[in-house]
């Protein structure tokens, strides 16, 4: 799957890089909002990891961006972040953030969290769109 990676870090963006393209994954890193913005628009990308302390835009900031755009919407976020005090869960969560990660990230499960955080955006996806029968009841 394509996935887009925005952080400033160059070495935490390389390390999340050639793990998730040695598990198979086709990876594009930005490092800012800006590029992040661009290279979304460009790659279409089925997730996106946001360091939320970015410089300029913070990535809150982008991920509500992402959210309030109709093509944009559909793409899942993972939040990353070494300052949990400052960037909570919750706050990114209500941004529209699916999953939040602490740094330094355990990229041994990170191809994995991927996959089980797909997993479930579909199974969500189908009970919101599932046509409801019929109770049957008068």
């Amino acid at each position: 799957m394509k996935i887009v990676i925005v952080e400033d870090e160059p070495t935490d963006s390389k390390l999340a890089c050639v793990v998730l393209a040695a598990d198979g994954h086709d990876v594009f890193d930005a490092r800012d909002a800006a590029e992040a913005l661009e290279t979304i628009r460009r790659e279409k990308p089925k997730f996106v990891l946001v360091d939320l302390n970015l410089p300029g835009m913070d990535g809150l900031t982008l991920v509500r961006t992402l959210k309030a755009n109709p093509a944009t919407r559909h793409i899942r976020v993972v939040a990353i972040t070494a300052y949990a005090s400052r960037f909570t869960r919750k706050d990114a969560l209500d941004a529209g953030c699916d999953a939040y990660l602490e740094k330094p990230m355990d990229t041994r499960g990170l191809s994995n969290m991927l996959q089980q955080a797909d997993s479930k955006s579909k199974r969500a996806s189908k009970a919101t769109t599932s046509p409801r029968k019929p109770s049957g009841g008068l």
